[in-house]
């Protein structure tokens, strides 16, 4: 690590310290609950503070990006106000293979006052047990909930996925919706109100979109690309469990995904039937679920959240997608490709992509005897110096 990357860890750990102390503040007012000027006072406070402006720099910025640009650039930050920077969109293919993400590039200026909002939300947010999508818990932490469900004997599911979420929030609601002042909803989160412009594959297409009116096909609700649209989501969604109360079943969001658990067949249809209805009434939206979300049979295999999960004699083993082992696999061959063609006999590359690519992976039934069935394999290959039918372990299908 070089010098200025030890000065720059430094003072980010300092003045995010700082930060963090007054988003303390505000959690533990809203805690308390009853004292809503109070937490009023402190969410300006803070988005007004040359401490946490200064930190959404850092955190808007490149690691890399000089002092005097950093000091700049929290300058320039204001949540209050309208940016004049261009947000540039672009059509993204989902992983699925079905349709496009609009996912957008926010100017710095703008990005640092998400980071600000987000920041607030989530120093207010209480979550509840079924979200998530937010800081401290993910994908991950929710497989292996899913897994303790099914060995507990929820095993009637449903997955769902709203179609085409963020586009449908309605602007228009987000300042009843979130415990922000209105001129930061509507300055810095109102996508009618900012500046945005189509990227194609290597140019910026025309002029400035006016983001209203017949044809516009761009950004609309939350913009996907901002750091502060899954807290948002979660906000939005954090009274979906208590719809389906009182009924035996346990429900699972992960942004805009979802997958509910009951014991029997006919509480599943019970609770898709109200979750139906949480989102076509949602006071955000409407919302709907898109039309390949389908129920699992009792017992039977699926795949959720970029995972398998399978019922075996001791219990649930989860596992990568299928999608996730040919991306896993596509990776590692194409180290192995690398580690070959420099003829030193060292997998140093495939040994890399094998770790990383198995990082991603935490709740993998038995990843570490993966983990090392595959470096095991990458290094016999590179050691023969050629592929063998050891090179992928005998169980992937």
């Amino acid at each position: 690590m070089t010098q200025f990357q030890r000065g720059r860890a430094r003072d980010t750990q300092k003045i995010s310290d700082d930060a963090r102390a007054l988003l303390w503040k505000i959690s533990e007012t809203a805690n308390e609950g009853g004292r809503p000027a109070r937490l009023r006072r402190l969410t300006h406070a803070y988005l007004n503070s040359r401490i946490a402006r200064h930190w959404a720099a850092l955190r808007a910025l490149p690691f890399t990006a000089s002092d005097r640009s950093v000091m700049r650039l929290a300058e320039r930050i204001n949540p209050f106000e309208t940016v004049t920077g261009h947000i540039h969109w672009r059509n993204e293919p989902k992983k699925s293979g079905a349709g496009y993400r609009i996912i957008c590039a926010l100017p710095p200026a703008l990005r640092g006052s998400h980071f600000l909002i987000k920041d607030v939300l989530e120093a207010q947010f209480c979550s509840p047990q079924h979200i998530y999508d937010i800081k401290g818990r993910g994908r991950d932490c929710a497989a292996l909930a899913i897994k303790r469900a099914l060995e507990a004997g929820y095993e009637h599911c449903f997955i769902g996925d709203v179609r085409d979420c963020y586009q449908h929030v309605s602007a228009s609601s987000l300042a009843d919706q979130l415990p922000l002042p209105r001129s930061v909803v509507s300055s810095a989160l109102d996508y009618r109100n900012l500046a945005l412009r189509h990227r194609r594959a290597n140019s910026v297409s025309g002029g400035i979109y006016a983001s209203l009116g017949h044809g516009w096909n761009g950004p609309q609700g939350l913009l996907q690309g901002s750091p502060a649209s899954s807290i948002i989501l979660a906000m939005l969604f954090a009274r979906m469990a208590a719809q389906i109360d009182p009924h035996d079943c346990l429900l699972f969001t992960v942004s805009d995904n979802l997958l509910i658990a009951a014991k029997s067949e006919p509480v599943l249809a019970t609770t898709i039937s109200l979750i139906r209805d949480f989102f076509h009434g949602h006071p955000a939206g409407p919302f709907d679920l898109k039309p390949d979300s389908r129920v699992v049979g009792k017992r039977c295999p699926f795949e959720f959240l970029g995972y398998a999960f399978e019922f075996v004699s001791n219990g649930v083993a989860i596992e990568p997608s299928h999608a996730g082992w040919d991306r896993l696999y596509g990776r590692i061959v194409t180290a192995l490709d690398r580690d070959l063609l420099r003829e030193d006999r060292v997998a140093s590359e495939s040994e890399a992509a094998i770790r990383d690519s198995f990082s991603g992976y935490s709740a993998w039934t038995n990843r570490e005897g993966w983990k090392q069935d595959f470096l095991e394999n990458a290094w016999g290959t590179v050691k023969n110096h050629a592929y063998g039918p050891s090179l992928l372990p005998e169980t992937y299908c």
